[in-house]
């Protein structure tokens, strides 16, 4: 039995496609791995320093009062992720680039108003501009709503 080129050709670019997907995902997994340490460092780092407050209540009330409604305008970006175990759902990481290329973490919630769309993947790859509540700490902006632009 012999393959032709074709057939060869076939095979090569599906083996290509398993891989690069397989590649990507433990990438983001990695990524994910990173900022989740980096956020138990600073946290330690806070809890050790002797000048920061101890009391949660006013660590809140300053990041409401520093938490501020934002307008952006970009591309959204989508990346799936695999789940950490096999009994949880694909995780999803959204992010929106702007026209410098500086790039602004997303989180929808269920809050979030839909303009043109049912979801937040229904406008992955769209120029879409974006109202939000920034999170100081995170620099994360919450979506309040999406639209096409």
């Amino acid at each position: 039995m012999s393959l032709t080129k074709i057939q060869i050709l076939v095979v090569s670019l599906a083996v290509i496609a398993v891989l690069s997907t397989s590649v990507a995902g433990f990438l983001y997994w990695e990524n994910s791995k990173l900022k989740e340490e980096n956020n138990n460092i600073s946290t330690q780092t806070k809890d050790q320093d002797p000048t920061t407050k101890d009391t949660a209540a006013e660590d809140t009330s300053n990041q409401d009062a520093a938490s501020s409604t934002i307008e952006l305008k970009g591309f959204l970006n989508l990346v799936y992720g695999d789940p950490q175990n096999e009994n949880e759902a694909p995780r999803y990481s959204y992010s929106v680039s702007d026209d410098q290329g500086k790039t602004t973490e997303l989180k929808f919630t269920d809050d979030t108003k839909y303009s043109g769309g049912k979801k937040a993947s229904d406008f992955d790859r769209k120029k879409v501009k974006i109202t939000g509540e920034l999170i100081p700490s995170t620099d994360t902006v919450e979506v309040l709503t999406i639209e096409l632009e």
